[in-house]
């Protein structure tokens, strides 16, 4: 079985749920300071993670522009990638959770994103609270459907 996931729905779901924590922890009631050490807190936290994620996105762009030398190509690419869906599909028995990533563009294109998942599958990263290893693969748009 497949999960659909776009990484920008993703972000916008995770924006929205940021913005009502942030709606119910930025209402101190009076005398509660320790509420008050907890919004700081917490704003430490979101701009750490819009930290991560503009660093983690200025690498991905890098990658691609290894193939794709214009960089306004590799932004588009990365936009593309970001905004398409992608399935998560659990190999049972390897511990391989494998993360087909749809291609719609030209032949560099094509190659650059293919070049990326080669990169971000030699990481050997596990997918967060489990063992499986993730192992990304590029993969036609039309190849929708035909799992």
């Amino acid at each position: 079985m497949a999960f659909e996931l776009t990484a920008s729905r993703f972000l916008d779901r995770l924006q929205k749920s940021l913005s009502i924590a942030r709606a119910h922890t930025l209402q101190p009631r009076v005398g509660d300071a320790e509420k008050i050490k907890t919004d700081v807190g917490f704003d430490a936290l979101v701009g750490t993670t819009v930290l991560v994620l503009t660093r983690a996105e200025a690498i991905l762009e890098q990658i691609l522009r290894e193939k794709l030398f214009r960089p306004a190509e590799s932004a588009m690419a990365l936009r593309d990638i970001l905004r398409t869906r992608i399935d998560l599909l659990p190999i049972r028995g390897m511990n391989i959770l494998k993360v087909l990533v749809y291609t719609k563009g030209d032949g560099s294109e094509k190659a650059a994103v293919a070049h990326l998942c080669s990169i971000l599958s030699a990481t050997e990263t596990p997918f967060p609270g489990t063992n499986l290893k993730l192992l990304y693969k590029a993969v036609p748009q039309d190849y929708i459907g035909k799992m």
